[in-house]
C-alpha cells in the first residue's frame, strides 16, 4: 500500500472520530439549551457533565484534519482552501463564538442564559456548515480550472442535494448526541 493511501486512510479515520465526537459535543450543547429552557435541571446537569470534557477535546481532531491535509496533500489543501474559503471561515467564526461563550459560561457561578443559547444555536449551525463539504466535494459546484477555482454559491444554493445533506447532518448530530446522553443518563442513574 502506498504512503498516499495510508495518509488518506489516516485523514479519513480522524474525520470519522471528529464526526462522532463533534456530533456528541455539538448536539449535547443544543440539548442542554433545550433542557435549560424547559426547566429540566436534572437533564441539564447530565448534558452539562457530558459536554464539559468533550467540547475542548473534539476540536483537536478538527485541527488534525487541517494539519493532515496540508502536510500530506498540499495541492489538494490549496484547492479545498480556495473553494471552501467562505464556508470554512464561517465555521471558524462559529467555533470561536461557541468556544468563547462556553468558556465564559463555565467561568462564573451563574452564567446568563444567553451564553447557553448562543452555544446551543451554534451547536446546530456547525454540523450544517461542516457537512456542506461533502456535496461540494462531490462536484458540480466548482467553476474554473487549475489554480483559478471558485465555488458557485448560486448553483450550490439551488441544489436539493445540499439541503438533503444539511438535514442529514443536523438530524444525525442531534440523534447521536441524544443516544449518548440517554446512555450516559442511564449509567449514571
Amino acid at each position: 500500500m502506498s504512503s498516499a493511501w495510508q495518509a488518506a486512510g489516516l485523514i479519513w479515520f480522524v474525520i470519522f472520530v471528529y464526526a462522532l465526537a463533534g456530533s456528541v459535543d455539538l448536539g449535547a450543547t443544543f440539548w442542554r439549551m433545550v433542557f435549560l429552557h424547559r426547566g429540566d435541571r436534572e437533564a441539564e446537569r447530565v448534558a452539562e457533565r457530558y459536554v464539559s470534557p468533550l467540547w475542548e477535546a473534539a476540536n483537536v481532531f478538527l485541527v488534525l484534519i487541517a494539519v493532515g491535509m496540508v502536510g500530506f496533500f498540499p495541492g489538494a489543501s490549496y484547492a479545498y482552501g480556495t473553494v471552501l474559503l467562505l464556508p470554512v471561515s464561517a465555521v471558524l467564526v462559529l467555533l470561536a463564538l461557541r468556544g468563547s461563550f462556553l468558556a465564559f459560561a463555565h467561568a462564573g457561578p451563574r452564567p446568563p442564559r444567553v451564553f447557553w443559547d448562543i452555544a446551543g444555536i451554534t451547536g446546530v449551525l456547525l454540523p450544517a456548515l461542516l457537512i456542506t463539504v461533502l456535496p461540494i466535494s462531490q462536484g458540480g459546484f466548482v467553476t474554473g480550472h487549475g489554480a483559478h477555482m471558485a465555488l458557485s454559491f448560486a448553483r450550490l444554493a439551488g441544489s436539493p442535494t445540499l439541503y438533503a445533506y444539511l438535514v442529514f447532518g443536523v438530524a444525525a448530530s442531534l440523534f447521536i448526541s441524544s443516544a449518548f446522553l440517554a446512555d450516559y443518563a442511564r449509567r449514571s442513574e
